[in-house]
Protein backbone atom coordinates (compact mmCIF):
# COMPACT_ATOMS: atom_id res chain seq x y z
CA UNK A 1 0.00 0.00 0.00
CA UNK A 2 0.91 3.37 -0.62
CA UNK A 3 2.24 5.08 2.24
CA UNK A 4 0.66 8.68 1.55
CA UNK A 5 -2.81 6.68 0.63
CA UNK A 6 -2.48 4.57 3.80
CA UNK A 7 -2.18 8.24 6.01
CA UNK A 8 -4.91 9.41 4.47
CA UNK A 9 -7.48 6.48 5.01
CA UNK A 10 -6.78 6.44 8.64
CA UNK A 11 -7.16 10.22 9.01
CA UNK A 12 -10.60 9.26 6.73
CA UNK A 13 -11.50 6.53 8.28
CA UNK A 14 -12.16 8.28 11.88
CA UNK A 15 -14.09 11.27 9.92
CA UNK A 16 -17.87 11.93 11.99
CA UNK A 17 -19.51 11.75 8.80
CA UNK A 18 -17.97 7.57 8.62
CA UNK A 19 -20.72 5.42 10.43
CA UNK A 20 -21.45 2.02 9.36
CA UNK A 21 -25.35 2.58 8.39
CA UNK A 22 -24.59 5.07 5.79
CA UNK A 23 -21.25 3.84 4.97
CA UNK A 24 -23.24 0.70 3.82
CA UNK A 25 -26.25 2.67 2.27
CA UNK A 26 -23.40 4.41 0.22
CA UNK A 27 -21.43 1.29 -0.90
CA UNK A 28 -25.24 -0.28 -1.95
CA UNK A 29 -25.55 2.77 -3.67
CA UNK A 30 -22.60 3.38 -5.79
CA UNK A 31 -21.62 -0.32 -6.64
CA UNK A 32 -24.55 -2.90 -5.67
CA UNK A 33 -27.39 -0.77 -6.65
CA UNK A 34 -25.59 -1.56 -10.60
CA UNK A 35 -24.95 -5.31 -10.05
CA UNK A 36 -28.44 -6.48 -9.02
CA UNK A 37 -28.66 -5.13 -5.87
CA UNK A 38 -27.72 -7.61 -3.22
CA UNK A 39 -24.34 -9.40 -1.89
CA UNK A 40 -23.70 -11.84 1.34
CA UNK A 41 -23.22 -10.59 4.68
CA UNK A 42 -19.77 -12.23 4.88
CA UNK A 43 -18.46 -10.22 1.75
CA UNK A 44 -20.05 -6.98 3.48
CA UNK A 45 -18.43 -7.68 6.34
CA UNK A 46 -15.20 -7.93 4.47
CA UNK A 47 -15.67 -4.91 2.58
CA UNK A 48 -16.79 -2.66 5.75
CA UNK A 49 -13.20 -4.00 7.14
CA UNK A 50 -11.06 -2.80 4.81
CA UNK A 51 -12.09 0.92 5.83
CA UNK A 52 -12.20 -0.17 9.92
CA UNK A 53 -15.30 -1.12 10.61
CA UNK A 54 -15.44 -4.20 12.82
CA UNK A 55 -17.63 -7.01 12.66
CA UNK A 56 -19.99 -6.18 15.31
CA UNK A 57 -20.53 -2.50 13.90
CA UNK A 58 -21.19 -4.14 10.71
CA UNK A 59 -24.17 -6.69 12.13
CA UNK A 60 -25.23 -3.84 14.35
CA UNK A 61 -25.50 -1.55 11.18
CA UNK A 62 -27.60 -3.84 8.88
CA UNK A 63 -29.52 -4.97 11.26
CA UNK A 64 -30.78 -1.34 12.10
CA UNK A 65 -31.14 -1.04 8.31
CA UNK A 66 -33.35 -3.71 7.91
CA UNK A 67 -35.60 -1.99 11.08
CA UNK A 68 -35.64 0.66 9.09
CA UNK A 69 -36.57 -0.68 6.08
CA UNK A 70 -33.43 -0.08 4.13
CA UNK A 71 -32.58 -3.40 3.58
CA UNK A 72 -34.20 -6.42 3.45
CA UNK A 73 -32.48 -10.39 4.14
CA UNK A 74 -32.78 -13.44 2.00
CA UNK A 75 -31.54 -16.27 3.66
CA UNK A 76 -30.41 -19.34 1.52
CA UNK A 77 -28.99 -22.37 4.54
CA UNK A 78 -26.86 -20.91 6.83
CA UNK A 79 -25.98 -17.54 4.84
CA UNK A 80 -27.78 -13.94 4.95
CA UNK A 81 -28.24 -12.10 1.72
CA UNK A 82 -28.78 -8.24 1.83
CA UNK A 83 -30.61 -6.57 -0.81
CA UNK A 84 -31.93 -3.03 -1.25
CA UNK A 85 -35.41 -2.65 -0.12
CA UNK A 86 -37.78 -1.91 -3.05
CA UNK A 87 -39.55 0.27 -1.53
CA UNK A 88 -36.02 2.51 -1.49
CA UNK A 89 -35.45 2.01 -4.92
CA UNK A 90 -36.86 5.42 -6.09
CA UNK A 91 -35.41 7.26 -3.62
CA UNK A 92 -31.63 5.99 -4.19
CA UNK A 93 -32.26 6.37 -8.27
CA UNK A 94 -32.80 9.82 -7.32
CA UNK A 95 -30.18 9.84 -4.98
CA UNK A 96 -28.03 8.76 -7.86
CA UNK A 97 -29.26 10.84 -10.71
CA UNK A 98 -28.27 13.60 -8.52
CA UNK A 99 -24.50 12.41 -7.85
CA UNK A 100 -23.58 10.75 -11.14
CA UNK A 101 -25.56 12.97 -13.69
CA UNK A 102 -25.45 16.87 -12.71
CA UNK A 103 -27.59 18.09 -15.85
CA UNK A 104 -30.55 20.38 -15.02
CA UNK A 105 -32.72 22.57 -17.38
CA UNK A 106 -32.84 25.79 -18.06
CA UNK A 107 -34.90 27.81 -15.31
CA UNK A 108 -38.02 29.22 -16.41
CA UNK A 109 -38.21 31.98 -13.88
CA UNK A 110 -40.91 30.43 -11.86
CA UNK A 111 -41.84 28.82 -8.69
CA UNK A 112 -43.59 26.27 -7.29
CA UNK A 113 -45.46 26.78 -4.49
CA UNK A 114 -46.83 24.38 -1.07
CA UNK A 115 -48.85 25.43 1.51
CA UNK A 116 -49.57 23.14 4.93
CA UNK A 117 -50.74 23.29 7.78
CA UNK A 118 -48.36 21.82 9.78
CA UNK A 119 -48.06 21.66 13.69
CA UNK A 120 -44.56 21.73 15.83
CA UNK A 121 -44.59 17.85 16.22
CA UNK A 122 -42.13 15.71 15.67
CA UNK A 123 -44.58 14.04 12.59
CA UNK A 124 -44.70 17.58 11.11
CA UNK A 125 -40.65 18.48 11.75
CA UNK A 126 -40.16 14.59 9.28
CA UNK A 127 -42.54 16.16 6.97
CA UNK A 128 -40.67 19.34 6.85
CA UNK A 129 -37.40 17.58 6.21
CA UNK A 130 -39.51 15.50 3.51
CA UNK A 131 -39.98 18.36 1.70
CA UNK A 132 -36.65 20.20 1.84
CA UNK A 133 -35.39 16.85 0.66
CA UNK A 134 -37.47 16.92 -2.57
CA UNK A 135 -35.62 20.48 -3.17
CA UNK A 136 -38.27 22.81 -1.21
CA UNK A 137 -37.06 25.36 0.79
CA UNK A 138 -39.54 26.75 3.98
CA UNK A 139 -39.87 30.44 2.95
CA UNK A 140 -42.18 30.71 5.94
CA UNK A 141 -44.54 29.65 8.40
CA UNK A 142 -46.51 26.77 6.49
CA UNK A 143 -44.93 28.17 2.78
CA UNK A 144 -42.48 25.99 0.88
CA UNK A 145 -40.99 27.57 -2.44
CA UNK A 146 -38.84 25.92 -5.08
CA UNK A 147 -37.70 27.06 -8.64
CA UNK A 148 -39.80 25.19 -11.48
CA UNK A 149 -36.89 22.98 -13.22
CA UNK A 150 -39.68 20.02 -14.22
CA UNK A 151 -39.39 18.14 -11.03
CA UNK A 152 -42.95 18.55 -9.87
CA UNK A 153 -43.85 15.88 -12.06
CA UNK A 154 -47.73 14.47 -11.57
CA UNK A 155 -46.16 11.25 -9.80
CA UNK A 156 -44.56 13.50 -7.37
CA UNK A 157 -47.28 15.84 -6.40
CA UNK A 158 -49.30 12.87 -5.79
CA UNK A 159 -46.78 11.34 -3.71
CA UNK A 160 -46.16 14.47 -1.85
CA UNK A 161 -50.38 15.10 -1.10
CA UNK A 162 -50.60 11.34 0.05
CA UNK A 163 -47.67 12.20 2.76
CA UNK A 164 -48.95 15.65 3.21
CA UNK A 165 -52.93 15.64 3.31
CA UNK A 166 -52.90 19.19 3.73
CA UNK A 167 -50.64 20.24 1.14
CA UNK A 168 -51.76 22.93 -1.47
CA UNK A 169 -49.58 22.86 -4.25
CA UNK A 170 -49.18 25.38 -6.68
CA UNK A 171 -47.03 25.27 -9.87
CA UNK A 172 -45.44 27.25 -12.36
CA UNK A 173 -46.23 30.62 -10.31
CA UNK A 174 -44.35 34.16 -11.22
CA UNK A 175 -42.91 35.95 -8.70
CA UNK A 176 -43.34 39.69 -8.93
CA UNK A 177 -41.68 42.51 -7.38
CA UNK A 178 -39.84 45.69 -7.92
CA UNK A 179 -37.49 45.11 -4.87
CA UNK A 180 -33.93 44.02 -6.84
CA UNK A 181 -33.31 42.52 -3.09
CA UNK A 182 -36.35 40.74 -2.38
CA UNK A 183 -34.95 37.50 -4.57
CA UNK A 184 -32.03 37.28 -2.87
CA UNK A 185 -33.53 37.73 0.60
CA UNK A 186 -36.40 34.66 -0.54
CA UNK A 187 -33.28 32.31 -1.26
CA UNK A 188 -31.36 33.00 1.63
CA UNK A 189 -34.34 32.71 3.87
CA UNK A 190 -35.17 29.42 2.65
CA UNK A 191 -32.15 27.62 2.30
CA UNK A 192 -29.43 27.45 4.35
CA UNK A 193 -27.24 27.88 1.32
CA UNK A 194 -23.62 29.02 3.38
CA UNK A 195 -23.80 25.82 5.13
CA UNK A 196 -23.82 23.88 1.71
CA UNK A 197 -21.16 25.65 0.56
CA UNK A 198 -19.07 25.36 3.44
CA UNK A 199 -19.61 22.13 3.53
CA UNK A 200 -18.77 21.57 -0.03
CA UNK A 201 -15.22 23.54 0.61
CA UNK A 202 -14.73 20.85 3.40
CA UNK A 203 -15.33 18.46 0.72
CA UNK A 204 -12.57 19.76 -1.03
CA UNK A 205 -10.23 20.95 1.34
CA UNK A 206 -10.35 16.50 2.23
CA UNK A 207 -10.19 14.67 -0.81
CA UNK A 208 -8.02 17.48 -2.98
CA UNK A 209 -4.83 15.82 -1.12
CA UNK A 210 -5.75 12.20 -2.17
CA UNK A 211 -6.24 13.33 -5.76
CA UNK A 212 -2.72 14.69 -6.07
CA UNK A 213 -1.40 11.35 -4.11
CA UNK A 214 -3.12 9.18 -7.36
CA UNK A 215 -1.94 11.76 -9.87
CA UNK A 216 1.65 11.09 -8.54
CA UNK A 217 1.01 6.98 -8.86
CA UNK A 218 1.70 4.87 -11.69
CA UNK A 219 -1.51 2.73 -12.65
CA UNK A 220 0.20 -0.75 -11.59
CA UNK A 221 0.72 0.92 -8.00
CA UNK A 222 -2.84 1.41 -7.06
CA UNK A 223 -4.36 -1.50 -5.38
CA UNK A 224 -7.81 -3.06 -6.03
CA UNK A 225 -8.26 -2.43 -2.35
CA UNK A 226 -7.52 1.01 -2.21
CA UNK A 227 -9.28 2.07 -5.58
CA UNK A 228 -12.26 0.25 -3.64
CA UNK A 229 -11.64 2.29 -0.64
CA UNK A 230 -10.86 5.50 -2.21
CA UNK A 231 -13.83 5.24 -4.66
CA UNK A 232 -16.45 4.07 -1.94
CA UNK A 233 -15.05 7.22 0.36
CA UNK A 234 -15.29 10.04 -2.24
CA UNK A 235 -18.76 9.07 -3.01
CA UNK A 236 -19.96 8.49 0.67
CA UNK A 237 -18.53 12.39 1.41
CA UNK A 238 -19.98 13.64 -1.69
CA UNK A 239 -23.01 11.71 -1.55
CA UNK A 240 -24.03 13.17 1.94
CA UNK A 241 -23.92 16.76 0.50
CA UNK A 242 -25.51 16.78 -2.70
CA UNK A 243 -28.68 15.19 -1.59
CA UNK A 244 -29.16 18.12 0.59
CA UNK A 245 -28.24 21.17 -2.29
CA UNK A 246 -31.87 21.71 -3.40
CA UNK A 247 -30.11 22.55 -6.56
CA UNK A 248 -31.18 25.75 -7.09
CA UNK A 249 -30.46 27.39 -10.47
CA UNK A 250 -27.23 29.14 -11.27
CA UNK A 251 -28.74 32.82 -11.76
CA UNK A 252 -29.77 32.32 -7.56
CA UNK A 253 -26.69 31.51 -6.50
CA UNK A 254 -24.02 33.04 -5.50
CA UNK A 255 -21.07 33.51 -8.18
CA UNK A 256 -18.31 31.76 -6.59
CA UNK A 257 -20.53 28.63 -5.42
CA UNK A 258 -17.82 25.84 -4.50
CA UNK A 259 -20.02 22.53 -6.35
CA UNK A 260 -18.58 22.39 -9.67
CA UNK A 261 -14.88 22.08 -8.26
CA UNK A 262 -16.52 19.01 -5.89
CA UNK A 263 -17.83 17.94 -8.25
CA UNK A 264 -14.64 17.56 -10.96
CA UNK A 265 -13.22 16.84 -8.06
CA UNK A 266 -15.03 13.64 -7.40
CA UNK A 267 -15.55 12.92 -11.10
CA UNK A 268 -11.38 12.68 -11.29
CA UNK A 269 -10.94 10.30 -8.31
CA UNK A 270 -13.67 7.97 -9.85
CA UNK A 271 -12.49 8.00 -13.31
CA UNK A 272 -9.10 7.34 -12.18
CA UNK A 273 -10.12 4.05 -9.91
CA UNK A 274 -13.38 2.76 -11.24
CA UNK A 275 -12.56 -0.09 -12.85
CA UNK A 276 -10.18 -1.20 -10.21
CA UNK A 277 -12.76 -1.17 -7.83
CA UNK A 278 -15.05 -2.41 -9.39
CA UNK A 279 -13.23 -5.61 -10.06
CA UNK A 280 -12.30 -5.29 -6.26
CA UNK A 281 -16.16 -5.87 -5.39
CA UNK A 282 -16.76 -8.69 -8.33
CA UNK A 283 -13.63 -10.96 -7.24
CA UNK A 284 -15.08 -10.14 -3.28
CA UNK A 285 -18.87 -10.87 -3.84
CA UNK A 286 -20.93 -13.64 -4.27
CA UNK A 287 -25.27 -13.80 -4.12
CA UNK A 288 -27.22 -17.24 -3.99
CA UNK A 289 -26.69 -17.72 -7.59
CA UNK A 290 -23.32 -17.28 -7.63
CA UNK A 291 -20.43 -14.61 -8.44
CA UNK A 292 -21.93 -11.13 -8.62
CA UNK A 293 -23.45 -10.14 -11.89
CA UNK A 294 -21.88 -7.42 -13.90
CA UNK A 295 -22.81 -3.65 -13.72
CA UNK A 296 -25.76 -2.78 -15.87
CA UNK A 297 -24.84 -0.71 -19.08
CA UNK A 298 -26.51 2.57 -17.32
CA UNK A 299 -23.25 2.51 -14.78
CA UNK A 300 -20.91 3.42 -17.76
CA UNK A 301 -22.91 6.25 -18.58
CA UNK A 302 -22.15 7.76 -14.72
CA UNK A 303 -20.41 11.34 -14.71
CA UNK A 304 -20.39 11.54 -18.62
CA UNK A 305 -19.44 8.01 -19.53
CA UNK A 306 -16.48 5.80 -17.87
CA UNK A 307 -13.91 3.98 -20.18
Amino acid sequence: MNQELHSFFEEISGHQSVSGTSLIVSYFGDYLWTCGGGIWLGNLIQAMETLGLNQRVVRSSVFRLHKDEWLTINKVGRKSYYYLEPGRYNEMLNANKKIYHSEKPAWNQRWNIIHTSLGPTNSSKDKVRYLQHKGFGLFDKDFFVQPDLQQLTPELKQEITKVIPSAKIFQQAELYSENSEALRNMVSQSWDIDRIAEEYQQFADLFAPAWEILQTMEEDAITLEDAFKIRLMVIHFYRRIIVKDPDLPTELLPKDWPRKDAEQLTINIYKKVHAKAMQYVMENSETPNGKLPLPSPNYYIRFGGLN
